[in-house]
């Protein structure tokens, strides 16, 4: 799945709160990259969170395997 689906303001990041963008984001980029997003309105902060989750092949908890072995995680990277 990380391979072929991306964070958008379409799929996801424009359907979830603005303190889920920062949690996303502070998951899947880093602490810095989630610090500055809190002082956007909701549409500008989605929209920026969605290039800088690009390619990092994050996934929200929703779309990722209850189980994946760590391996199959490494090898999509």
């Amino acid at each position: 799945m990380r391979l072929y689906w991306s964070p958008s303001v379409e799929n996801y990041l424009g359907r979830v709160s603005k303190d889920r963008i920062s949690e996303e984001v502070r998951e899947g980029v880093s602490k810095e990259a989630a610090s500055n997003l809190a002082t956007l309105k909701k549409q500008a902060m989605a929209e920026e969170a969605a290039k800088r989750l690009a390619g990092k092949g994050w996934l929200p908890p929703v779309r990722r395997a209850p189980h994946a072995p760590e391996s199959m995680l490494q090898a999509a990277e």
